[in-house]
């Protein structure tokens, strides 16, 4: 394969990786389902180990464009290396994210269970108005309170606490969209890995294996070229 083809194979490479792990997000609709998102994992496993061979098969054939040839190969190689130490490096790190997501939403249901419990415990009518204006603001619902002379009446929400749920639900939508993101990639990551190694050392010994019989089927067509040769003379 020439250089030139190899440094083009390189840049695909790495376009089809980016995919895998920004594709469902920069598009979701196509890399929604499973299949696609699949293939494009595939799809990296074979190219790196494919470019990987062809660029050390130039790098020893050709002496012409050894030097191209050498860094596309390390280009590869640092390719590779780069995808391990990044698969090794954000497992620990989406954890970390998922459990301070996690955190997070429970630290909102201590704080709704707070302001519960002080709709009901506070004297004065007006911190009574504010709990359950904060309670609609942070679940939309509107809550039933005691005011001064002591009969209830329920939260009636205004334009601004409308507003105020709104903003908050779109909050928690995207945490979840987030969250769910990443529960899928600490699913996903040992069969990512796992894939890519073993298609790494599977494509590579194929490769070695096909370069051998090719070089056996040479050495063995050899000779017969030779005795026509001289037979024709």
């Amino acid at each position: 394969m020439k250089t030139k083809m190899l440094k083009w194979l390189l840049v695909i490479t790495f376009l089809v990786w980016f995919l895998t792990w920004q594709g469902k997000r920069l598009y979701p609709a196509l890399f929604g389902g499973y299949i696609l998102q699949w293939s494009v994992v595939a799809m990296t496993a074979i190219l790196i180990p494919l470019g990987m061979f062809f660029s050390v098969q130039a790098l020893f054939r050709n002496r012409s464009s050894r030097r191209d040839a050498g860094w596309t190969c390390i280009g590869f190689v640092a390719f590779f290396s780069f995808i391990v130490a990044f698969h090794v490096s954000i497992t620990p790190m989406l954890v970390r994210i998922a459990n301070t997501m996690d955190s997070f939403s429970s630290s909102d249901d201590l704080i709704l269970a707070k302001v519960l419990k002080g709709l009901y415990s506070e004297n004065k009518s007006a911190e009574r108005l504010k709990r359950a204006q904060l309670v609609y603001h942070i679940s939309g619902v509107s809550m039933p309170y005691q005011l001064e002379d002591g009969s209830y009446t329920t939260f009636n929400p205004v334009k601004k606490d409308i507003d105020a749920w709104e903003e908050t639900q779109a909050i928690h939508k995207k945490s979840m969209e987030i969250r769910d993101m990443v529960d899928w990639q600490l699913r996903q990551l040992p069969d990512i890995s796992g894939g890519y190694i073993g298609a790494f050392f599977l494509v590579f010994l194929i490769g070695i294996l096909f370069s051998m019989y090719s070089r056996r089927l040479d050495a063995l067509q050899e000779p017969s070229s030779v005795t026509e040769s001289e037979s024709s003379k």
